[in-house]
């Protein structure tokens, strides 16, 4: 009896879906879908549109379910207007983020919410994920159900936006997502770290996989170029900022690996590209030991590719 009111319990509590968009009425079908596809039913479907110039208000209106609610609001460009905009027309106690290219399996809400509202010491818990098409393992490489901290997050950002389900009333002490373009594409990370500065500890990842992280062209163009770590960090930067008195050793650490990381990712597209030498490249002063090595077993690797790919072409020829 005890168990089976605390079941009707967890069924009754509103879930609120909130999926920002901008022209992505090819993806955006299946990702609705994917939510009326959960387990748990006692959720509401937000989709706020960015503006969208193509046929998204039209594909979105014509999925038929009373659940699904459509705003259209003026093109801002990145997405937390949006997201923004979601909570204030929330209705449900809890608010899940997925943006309009990503999947959820069909269970993912219903394992979610139980910890969640069996530990009042959380805030929000997102999942493992798999990358689609060509993921086979789970991203994040966890034995366990694991609580993050802080100085974890800040140092990696290991949480899928669209994996999170948190606690509505968190807003009322942190306040919405942070809609500065100096933020762009990272005022997600910036949220889960003001959480836990509030709070810390209260953060829980699930090993389990629950989130589909969709490949396409569009989210590939940008991460594929050369100087895209180097793009983040400026973004990064705000968020270190407001952090530095109180982490100064740990955040100097993070930016010094990423510098690196982001010289070793441009010079790395130059060696490809035969603009430098391999020796030029091994003299950067801006890289750290580690990335040479990688460097050079980087350059091994692809001149034995080669080597093979020759070897197996004058032998079919």
């Amino acid at each position: 009896m005890f168990r089976n009111s605390i079941k009707v319990s967890i069924m009754n509590t509103l879930i609120s879906v909130i999926i920002p968009t901008f022209n992505r009425a090819n993806l955006i079908p299946l990702t609705i879908k994917s939510v009326l596809n959960q387990t748990y039913s006692n959720l509401e479907i937000l989709v706020i549109d960015d503006g969208s110039t193509d046929d998204t208000e039209r594909i979105v209106k014509s999925i038929k379910d009373e659940r699904i609610r459509y705003y259209k609001i003026v093109h801002k460009g990145f997405p937390a207007p949006a997201r923004n905009r979601g909570i204030t027309e929330a209705h449900g106690e809890y608010i899940a983020m997925l943006d309009s290219d990503d999947l959820w399996v069909p269970r993912k809400l219903e394992l979610q919410i139980k910890p969640l509202q069996s530990n009042p010491n959380l805030v929000l818990i997102s999942t493992n994920f798999q990358r689609y098409p060509g993921g086979t393992k789970p991203e994040l490489k966890l034995r366990k159900n694991t609580t993050i901290t802080f100085k974890k997050l800040i140092s990696f950002n290991i949480i899928v936006n669209s994996s999170v389900l948190f606690r509505k009333n968190i807003v009322d002490k942190i306040g919405f997502l942070d809609e500065g373009s100096e933020l762009k594409s990272v005022e997600d990370f910036d949220y889960w770290l003001r959480i836990l500065h509030e709070q810390d500890k209260s953060i829980l990842i699930m090993k389990d996989i629950l989130t589909i992280y969709r490949i396409h062209e569009k989210n590939i163009s940008d991460i594929s170029q050369p100087l895209a770590p180097l793009k983040e960090l400026k973004y990064l930067l705000h968020i270190y900022n407001k952090y530095i008195n109180e982490h100064q050793d740990i955040i100097n650490n993070i930016i010094r690996k990423k510098l690196s990381f982001s010289h070793y990712n441009l010079m790395k597209f130059h060696l490809v590209h035969g603009d430098i030498k391999l020796i030029t490249y091994l003299k950067e002063k801006n890289l750290t030991p580690y990335y040479k090595i990688k460097g050079i077993l980087f350059i091994l690797i692809l001149k034995l590719k080669n080597v093979f790919q020759a070897f197996m072409n004058s032998t079919f020829e």
